[in-house]
């Protein structure tokens, strides 16, 4: 039986016209071609992957803002439907970091611009503060 193709077109130009429609859509739902995506972080209530300037790599819809405060010390603010005081968040440096870095986190954001919805992330290289690359979640 031959192929059929709608109107009569052309195989070759069936084949064409369903390859760029299959690759519009896998663009549209990988959000590729996009300047910044929001990150896709399952069960988690925020997450974020931030440089070491504080400015952020990616990050979950639900992560509001993230300020580096001081050498070293960052505040991530979520979104207020987040309670951070019964969370228990987890944070991890890139591999950019460098080797013997250490990082710190805690759920209090003293010290942050909006302390009742931020978590404050601390990075240090040798027993001193040092800014490094990290990554955030809050499950």
């Amino acid at each position: 039986m031959p192929f059929s193709t709608p109107l009569s077109m052309p195989r070759s130009r069936a084949l064409t016209v369903a390859l760029t429609a299959a690759a519009a859509a896998a663009s549209l739902l990988t959000g590729a071609g996009a300047a910044h995506a929001d990150a896709d972080v399952p069960y988690s209530q925020a997450a974020a992957q931030v440089n070491a300037s504080g400015s952020i790599a990616k990050k979950t819809a639900t992560v509001v803002a993230v300020q580096r405060v001081a050498t070293g010390k960052y505040c991530i603010e979520v979104d207020p439907t987040i309670d951070v005081a019964e969370s228990m968040p987890m944070a991890t440096l890139q591999e950019r970091a460098n080797w013997g870095s250490e990082i710190y986190v805690t759920r209090s954001g003293s010290g942050c611009p909006n302390p009742a919805n931020s978590v404050r992330v601390i990075t240090g290289r040798n027993g001193a503060a040092s800014n490094q690359p990290f990554h955030v979640v809050i499950p």
